[in-house]
């Protein structure tokens, strides 16, 4: 992926956490949250694209690591539109809620089939995938919950957030802090699930938890979080040479020829005089 796969899904995390707060008190600027998740993942679909990924990592990436992060970008930039189109009322629920468990079951069956299929190869490229697909399981839960409160949800919600705290655990740059906060993250799911906090309490622990993960990734968190400034910046860029008549084709290559000035170092070899001679003898003189 564009960025370390736990940095991308502590963003997720971390927007869907303050939309579901939102929506728990019926405020209408929880989907700033939503608008905010959303330009970041065009951002990366287009950067992925576009082969830009060395403005926020020093190495190229694989082709494998480049359609992941721009096919579960699409994942979540599908959950937030139904997210807004449930919210502005353009759809009935019962419409909204089926096209979220449509997407739901064709990820958990697309990923389960490549998670098999990678760990009979031995390899370690699955855990991205469960992390995301056990994100996008939750918070679709989790905003059921609070979107028909009359529908019980028993120990479900526990099920996305232990799986997460599992696949972490096998992970080598987890901290003993972190390892706590899932751990307790685990336990207010359960507590929650049996009525034993109320949703108020429970969501606002999520969000603190959630804040001190962010603490520790904060440089990443705020470089997916300005991205869509800079993209701003180039798409102004583009709506100017349009005003004055230029080709498209001839503007993205400028952008691309001025990115590549930019980040590509110069690895021309410099060329240093040879004509000089030596005395072997001066080699013991003192300095």
């Amino acid at each position: 992926m564009l960025f370390d796969r736990f940095i991308f899904v502590l963003y997720v995390l971390f927007h869907y956490a303050w939309f579901l707060l939102g929506t728990l008190y019926h405020q209408e600027l929880r989907y700033c949250s939503l608008v905010s998740l959303a330009c970041s993942l065009l951002v990366v679909i287009v950067i992925s694209l576009f082969q830009l990924q060395t403005i926020v990592r020093q190495q190229t990436l694989e082709t494998s690591d480049k359609w992941s992060g721009i096919s579960w970008s699409v994942v979540h930039l599908a959950i937030c539109i139904i997210f807004v189109v449930d919210g502005l009322e353009w759809a009935n629920p019962l419409v909204v809620f089926g096209l979220a468990g449509l997407l739901m079951s064709v990820v958990i069956v697309v990923v389960g089939g490549c998670a098999c299929f990678v760990i009979m190869q031995n390899g370690t490229d699955w855990h991205a995938h469960v992390h995301l697909t056990c994100v996008s399981f939750w918070i679709i839960i989790q905003y059921m919950i609070l979107r028909l409160p009359d529908i019980q949800f028993q120990y479900i919600t526990v099920i996305p957030i232990a799986l997460i705290t599992l696949v972490r655990i096998t992970e080598m740059n987890i901290s003993k802090m972190e390892l706590c906060g899932w751990f307790v993250c685990c336990l207010m799911h359960v507590f929650y699930d049996i009525r034993w906090l109320s949703p108020p309490l429970f969501f606002w622990t999520i969000v603190l938890i959630i804040m001190f993960m962010v603490c520790k990734k904060f440089k990443s968190i705020l470089l997916l979080t300005i991205l869509p400034f800079a993209m701003l910046i180039i798409a102004v860029y583009v709506c100017l040479m349009s005003i004055q008549r230029r080709p498209l084709k001839r503007t993205i290559d400028n952008i691309y020829h001025m990115y590549n000035d930019y980040m590509v170092p110069d690895d021309s070899l410099a060329v240093l005089p040879l004509d000089f001679t030596t005395d072997e003898d001066n080699w013991d003189e003192a300095l």
